[in-house]
């Protein structure tokens, strides 16, 4: 074969590889975004307004395991009276947060809760089961009798200083410590919808004109071509509470308002 024969056929070859190339970088390139089913959150069912009308459950903070187990013997839970708003009386349940740094990570969390029977005003050292020599005033809760959560609300982020004010009806549904703080049936919703679209049980959803989905390791928070708000599916998961406090402010910031 002559050298030029053998040049061209070499040539031809390379030109026949480079044209497979680009029109495989065209149909790559041609390829649609992935297609995504989003839910339109406004018409998705959630809880009745009715289930957040009364925060009458107190969730209060424990220093020990000395204080659980005398508040779980003699039936009662005590706080200063300072910490407890009278707009937050009159309390109809007590649960009690047992911390990560005073119980550990398996015993942390809110497990037990019971109805309140009665709600006295006393001075600290009136408080002879776990005693202080104090004239403070404490309200005392005595409590019927304590029942165990059917699922313990795993403590996250947030913890419970003094304590936290939530319904009867998170008290029974909410999966996080987080969830006890949310205060509206559509925000219980957000959380939640955002939780399927980190954890991929939905594609994602729409909420006022915005459009929210996960791909790869991020959630994105899109208004048309513009992102609006984006993290990482690991900060998500270290800070759940915190990154739907930012979707939030997305939302309220870009999307539509209501009436619009």
């Amino acid at each position: 074969m002559s050298q030029s024969l053998k040049n061209s056929g070499q040539d031809g070859g390379r030109n026949i590889l480079l044209t497979i190339l680009a029109a495989l970088h065209i149909i790559k390139k041609a390829e649609p975004d992935p297609i995504r089913e989003l839910v339109d959150f406004d018409r998705a069912d959630g809880c009745d307004k009715a289930l957040f009308a009364n925060r009458d459950v107190l969730v209060g903070g424990l220093r020990n395991s000395h204080q659980l187990d005398v508040c779980l013997r003699r039936r009662f839970y005590h706080i200063p009276k300072k910490y407890v708003a009278d707009s937050e009386l009159p309390v109809r349940f007590i649960a009690l947060y047992q911390s990560k740094r005073s119980f550990g990570a398996r015993g942390a969390g809110v497990r037990y809760y019971g109805a309140v029977t009665e709600m006295a005003e006393v001075t600290r050292r009136e408080i002879t089961e776990i005693k202080r020599d104090s004239d403070e005033i404490y309200y005392r809760f005595s409590v019927e009798k304590w029942e165990t959560l059917d699922t313990v609300i795993a403590a996250r982020e947030t913890g419970v200083q003094t304590h936290i004010m939530t319904t009867e009806y998170q008290l029974n549904n909410s999966r996080t410590v987080p969830e006890l703080l949310i205060g509206s049936p559509d925000d219980l919703k957000l959380y939640r919808f955002m939780a399927d679209t980190a954890r991929k049980r939905i594609d994602g959803f729409t909420v006022r004109g915005l459009s929210v989905y996960r791909e790869g390791k991020r959630i994105y928070c899109d208004l048309g071509e513009k992102t609006v708000f984006r993290c990482l599916v690991r900060d998500y998961d270290d800070m759940p509470y915190v990154m739907f406090l930012r979707l939030y402010n997305a939302i309220g910031t870009y999307g539509e308002k209501e009436g619009e």
